[in-house]
């Protein structure tokens, strides 16, 4: 059984940018939402810009910190 990334199993362009909506509805500086799931703000910068995928953790914090299901996200992947 090969490993998967998140990236692998979710539509993770969509899920940073609804991130980046809630980011703006709350009118949070990126460094207060660096804060709320747990990461640096450089981390944060390069996910939101696209630069970096986060890690399965990252995606969890960040769906739960921003009321996100991933089963919204989620790509079937055939086996």
């Amino acid at each position: 059984m090969s490993k998967q990334s998140a990236v692998d199993v979710f539509d993770m362009q969509t899920f940073i940018e609804d991130c980046e909506r809630y980011r703006q509805r709350r009118n949070w500086s990126r460094v207060e939402m660096a804060a709320h799931v747990e990461c640096s703000l450089s981390t944060l910068k390069w996910i939101l810009d696209g630069q970096r995928p986060p890690g399965l953790r990252l995606v969890v914090l960040m769906a739960n910190t921003c009321d996100l299901s991933l089963d919204k996200y989620r790509i079937e992947v055939s086996t």
